[in-house]
């Protein structure tokens, strides 16, 4: 089996595994933060667990980024960089900047989180910068990266 039907394969699974997380979140909280109760398992202090599940993102993305078989563009640097502005302050400025009275997270929101980005950042990683067909320059004057960036800010 080709790594690319591998790679639709987990795709598909991803779509409707958020299909379902989505649903469940409507009648289960996420444990932690102000939904933080009894039952999920052992707990880290919030800073490294945000961190640990968090760092996954951007660590992947930047290996796969270097791993890639695509030309290295300018193009598939804005990539880079819009993701790294995003996950590196998700993992690693946020997480310093909560109370420290702030509760504890589950182990098992950690994990679930960082499987999570680990997923997120190959399936967004692999197809950028091996499995696609690249990006030119001419990509950043396109409408649709012109609108996704302006969402993205």
């Amino acid at each position: 089996m080709s790594e690319g039907t591998i790679f639709n394969l987990l795709l598909a699974a991803w779509f409707v595994l958020a299909e379902v997380v989505f649903v469940t979140l409507f009648f289960i909280n996420a444990p932690y933060g102000r939904h933080q109760r009894h039952g999920w398992g052992p707990a880290l202090r919030v800073t490294p667990g945000w961190v640990l599940m968090e760092a996954a993102a951007p660590i992947s993305l930047a290996l796969l980024f270097m791993l890639g078989d695509n030309p290295v563009t300018l193009t598939s640097w804005a990539f880079l960089l819009l993701w790294q502005a995003h996950y590196l302050h998700r993992a690693f400025i946020y997480p310093f900047r909560l109370p420290p009275r702030a509760r504890s997270i589950p182990l098992t929101v950690v994990l679930m989180g960082l499987v999570f980005n680990l997923g997120n950042g190959y399936l967004n990683g692999r197809y950028l910068f091996t499995l696609s067909d690249g990006y030119t320059v001419a990509w950043l004057w396109d409408p649709r990266f012109i609108a996704g960036v302006a969402i993205f800010v």
